[in-house]
């Protein structure tokens, strides 16, 4: 990413937004599962803290059908090209997963979900899903590398990838997303959790802006009839310092169309 955090872009009012942001803090966090329609908000929304992962999973899925779309086209120099951007997002989303090997903070939402619910993750073979996964990304981008690329056999690899990534998210989901609901149900803040143990391992990381753009063009592209840009980028913006987020607000407005950014600012500012 470089050095990017630099003065406050000209034009720019933090304070307005970071006295919502204080109010944001002030209500109880909600856990997240996928975005409810935008027509189904009445009251200003709140921020999901939880969106920075489970809409990852949205991430994952509408590049996936992307990559579907160019095979099934027999452009395989495109589906090469889109793998691999995938591939790269798609290992910066494992990482706040599984954390980097350390038994000190950050440590990932695995390590997190374990201790809280006696070794979950290992009881349901979430690592030994990836294990797999691994495996199966690793033959595919070997195959998106080679200069003459051949098309029936990244279909064959993609296929096989597809399916068994597309699985996981489901089983991932399926164990993630109840114990989020507990742990905020028993007082667990989610906004620590996530400042703690999961978004330095990407933020303080070279691939940030390629991991918040990436993301926004992705979810712009697939909303699915929900919010999913404005709930993913809600929670980012209520667990980073306003000194960041300066940057990375324009990483976003440079990236989604000018409707999807104007409903994350009223998101901010509080606006129903």
């Amino acid at each position: 990413m470089g050095n990017c955090l630099g003065a406050t872009p000209a034009g720019v009012d933090t304070t307005a937004s970071k006295d919502v942001k204080a109010k944001a803090d002030a209500k109880p966090e909600q856990p997240q599962a996928d975005a409810a329609p935008a027509a189904a908000a009445k009251e200003a929304p709140t921020p999901r803290i939880f969106a920075l992962m489970r809409n990852g999973h949205e991430v994952l899925r509408g590049s996936m059908e992307d990559i579907t779309a160019l095979l099934e086209k027999g452009d395989a120099d495109a589906a090469a090209e889109t793998y691999l951007r995938f591939e790269r997002w798609m290992n910066l989303h494992k990482l706040m997963e599984e954390g980097n090997g350390s038994s000190e903070s950050p440590r990932g939402f695995f390590a997190v979900l374990d201790e809280k619910f006696e070794g979950v993750v290992d009881k349901n073979g979430l690592r030994d899903d990836h294990e797999t996964l691994d495996r199966l990304e690793h033959t595919m981008s070997e195959a998106c590398k080679q200069d003459e690329k051949d098309l029936e056999r990244l279909r064959e690899l993609w296929s096989e990838f597809k399916d068994e990534n597309e699985k996981h998210l489901k089983k991932e989901e399926g164990v993630m997303m109840p114990r989020v609901m507990e742990m905020v149900k028993s007082g667990v803040s989610l906004k620590v959790v996530m400042k703690t143990e999961i978004l330095p391992l990407v933020e303080e990381g070279d691939d940030f802006e390629f991991f918040v753009k990436f993301a926004n063009e992705t979810l712009n592209n697939h909303l699915g009839g929900m919010p999913r840009v404005r709930v993913f980028d809600h929670a980012l913006w209520a667990v980073v310092e306003p000194s960041k987020w300066e940057i990375y607000d324009k990483w976003i407005k440079d990236t989604v169309t000018s409707d999807q950014y104007e409903e994350l600012q009223k998101a901010i500012k509080g606006i129903a």
